[in-house]
């Protein structure tokens, strides 16, 4: 399963890269269907995600997950780092996992060691002062 990671202030082109993601994964017709975003206010939020991981695609094309400012970039409790352990490597190919975060992914984070191994990290600088 291809997991990417965005970070950065810079929100005009992280939001085009996100577009971009989403109609290269995304089907139209099955948009609706295979497109999930978890905002982080609900504790639910990454369970519900994991559980939509493994889930196939309907339809052509693949599916979407998509975390902002996810806490799995953070400090992680230790049953959502054994599950994400169980199931990265036996998600289907066609899922993609998007995890956005302001700040830089602190590498010493065991979830973030986790995703790191999988994932492909895409950073957006926010603009430099004249």
């Amino acid at each position: 399963m291809p997991i990417q990671i965005y970070w950065g202030e810079d929100e005009f082109l992280m939001s085009r890269a996100i577009k971009q993601l989403r109609a290269r994964v995304l089907d139209r017709e099955g948009a609706s269907f295979n497109y999930s975003e978890y905002l982080p206010d609900s504790q639910d939020s990454i369970p519900q995600a994991i559980a939509d991981i493994m889930t196939p695609p309907l339809g052509t094309g693949g599916r979407l997950v998509y975390l902002p400012f996810s806490a799995l970039l953070g400090v992680c409790p230790k049953e959502i780092l054994q599950q994400l352990e169980r199931i990265l490597a036996i998600a289907p190919a066609t899922n993609f996992l998007l995890i956005t975060s302001i700040n830089k992914p602190d590498i010493r984070n065991k979830s973030v060691k986790l995703l790191l191994q999988f994932a492909q990290v895409k950073e957006f600088p926010s603009i430099p002062q004249w």
